[in-house]
């Protein structure tokens, strides 16, 4: 490579020598970069990390749903099945490795809801104004038409609590007195009517705040395996009636149907039934 010059007293003869200060520039340069990012290539810091086995996720089980109608007709998740067909379905599902989860539907839910609500819910029921208001007898009563709960096959529970100077004689013979009514004489319009608005507005009030709907969506869920049921129920409620209520109350209390319960105090009770001895006898 040559080069010419500047100077005006040369004699304009090229310059045949190479200027090597720029490339031991940058030689030097690409030299210091080197020696900085090589210790970076080879520093480790060593780690014990935990050694976990890893586990196959967990498989959703299967949900079968088991629905009975009103006329006793039996339906495997919505498809109409007859026992021998149930019973063989659900020996298939035993044998599979992931047991499945059932979940029951019995049309006659809503009708014991009713019985329980004509019965014991709100100042105006029956029990309510007979023995509470009334007569005094009991201080309190009440009607659970799934005790102790819903998820599975249930009972529907009656219980009395005594006034003072009554006794549990007095509560179980009105407790009597109302689900043999109940049995014979259909329940009134209005009662109907009062039953059937109380679910729409309660069902409209848990809507009021984000706690009351996940509250409501997480239970229903739960409980019956699809969050659709909170309208579902509200439909077949609006569907029940008063000749579907008594016809369930006809089936449901008998006396080989009925386990009755107790809790007593010796002492107060031998009281109040000397005090109700005394006073049938003033009478």
């Amino acid at each position: 490579m040559a080069f010419g010059g500047l100077d005006k007293k040369s004699n304009g003869a090229p310059m045949s020598d190479i200027n090597m200060t720029p490339l031991i520039d940058v030689m030097l340069v690409l030299l210091v970069i080197f020696i900085i990012t090589a210790p970076l290539f080879t520093h480790a810091i060593r780690l014990d990390l935990p050694k976990v086995a890893s586990q196959p996720a967990r498989e959703t089980p299967q949900t079968i749903t088991l629905s009975i109608d009103d006329a006793g007709k039996l339906f495997w998740n919505d498809t109409p099945v007859s026992f021998e067909q149930m019973r063989a379905r659900f020996a298939d599902a035993g044998k599979a490795a992931q047991k499945p989860e059932l979940h029951l539907r019995a049309s006659s839910a809503t009708r014991y809801d009713v019985i329980a609500q004509v019965l014991s819910t709100g100042r105006t029921s029956r029990m309510q104004r007979d023995m509470v208001r009334d007569k005094k007898i009991a201080v309190g009563v009440g009607v659970f038409a799934a005790f102790p709960g819903s998820k599975y096959p249930t009972l529907i529970a009656v219980q009395g609590i005594p006034a003072q100077g009554h006794t549990n004689d007095e509560i179980q013979t009105a407790i009597r007195a109302h689900l043999e009514r109940i049995k014979t004489e259909p329940i009134t319009d209005d009662e109907l009517k009062i039953v059937k608005t109380r679910a729409r507005a309660s069902l409209v009030r848990s809507f009021d705040n984000n706690s009351g709907v996940a509250r409501l969506l997480a239970g229903t869920q739960a409980r019956y395996g699809d969050w659709h049921e909170i309208f579902e129920y509200v439909d077949r409620l609006d569907k029940v009636t008063k000749e579907d209520v008594m016809r369930v109350a006809k089936a449901t209390f008998t006396a080989t149907n009925r386990t009755v319960g107790r809790i007593e105090n010796s002492e107060a009770a031998r009281a109040a039934s000397v005090s109700a001895a005394r006073e049938g006898d003033a009478r």
